[in-house]
C-alpha cells in the first residue's frame, strides 16, 4: 500500500502534468484528442476531474506552475 503522502505526490504531479498537456492544446481536435485520452486512461472520477480543472483557465494555469518540490514546505507556511 502507497503512503498518503507519497499517493498525493503522484496525484499532484499527474494534475500538473496533464494540465500542461491541456495548455498546450491549441486546436478543438487537440482538446478532444486529450479529453479522449483522459477518459481512457483514468477512473472516471480523475477524468471528470481533469476535465473541469482543464475548463477552469486560471485553475488550470495555477496548478500547470506548481512547483511540487517545495508545495509541502509552502502549504505549512500558510497556515502559520
Amino acid at each position: 500500500m502507497i503512503p498518503d503522502v507519497e499517493r498525493l505526490s503522484i496525484e499532484r504531479l499527474l494534475f500538473k502534468e496533464q494540465m500542461n498537456k491541456a495548455i498546450a492544446c491549441k486546436t478543438k481536435k487537440q482538446k478532444i484528442k486529450l479529453a479522449g485520452t483522459w477518459k481512457n486512461a483514468y477512473s472516471e472520477m480523475t477524468y471528470t476531474a481533469l476535465i473541469d480543472l482543464a475548463k477552469n483557465h486560471q485553475a488550470r494555469l495555477k496548478v500547470a506552475n506548481w512547483d511540487l518540490d517545495h508545495f509541502e514546505i509552502k502549504k505549512q507556511n500558510q497556515h502559520r
